[in-house]
Formats: C-alpha cells, structure tokens, sequence
C-alpha cells in the first residue's frame, strides 16, 4: 500500500461507520449506492493498507442487510477496485 494519512484508527473506524449507515439508510437504488459508496471508501483508504477484512465484511454486512447478494457485493468491490485502478 502507499502511505497511511490516517491520523489516528478512530478516522477510519468514523469512516467505515459513516458507509455503513449510507447503505443501511438506502431507499432505493439499493445497489447503486452499495457501489458509490465502496468507490468512497477505497478511494480514501483503499491504497493505504489499513482496510482490513473485518472493515470490507462490515461493509458487505451492511448491503447484504439491504438485500444484495454476497455475489452483488464481491462485483461492486471489485468493479470499484478496478476503476480506481487498485
């Protein structure tokens, strides 16, 4: 990964919270959503090396709560991967 700008675990923990009510407070356009939102969270901390698998299983959690499949899930994070070329 590149360098960490996080300042303390308590910025990407805010981070990972704040996406994960993004999801959860969908109305509508549930997968869209799901995708804009992964794209914000590896565009900040997707090159850092501090997303663990625990933070992309909260995440995936949250969508699946919406009704995404895991399968949904697994695409959306690595569409978003590439397009941010990760």
């Amino acid at each position: 990964g590149g360098e960490c700008c996080h300042r303390t675990p308590a910025y990407l923990e805010r981070g990972i919270a704040m996406a994960e009510q993004r999801i959860t407070e969908a109305r509508s356009a549930v997968h869209a959503t799901v995708y804009r939102t992964f794209l914000a969270v590896l565009s900040t901390h997707g090159r850092c090396g501090c997303l663990t698998d625990a933070h992309v299983g909260r995440l995936f959690t949250a969508a699946q709560a919406k009704g995404e499949t895991l399968r949904h899930c697994t695409d959306a994070w690595a569409n978003a991967r590439t397009t941010l070329g990760l």
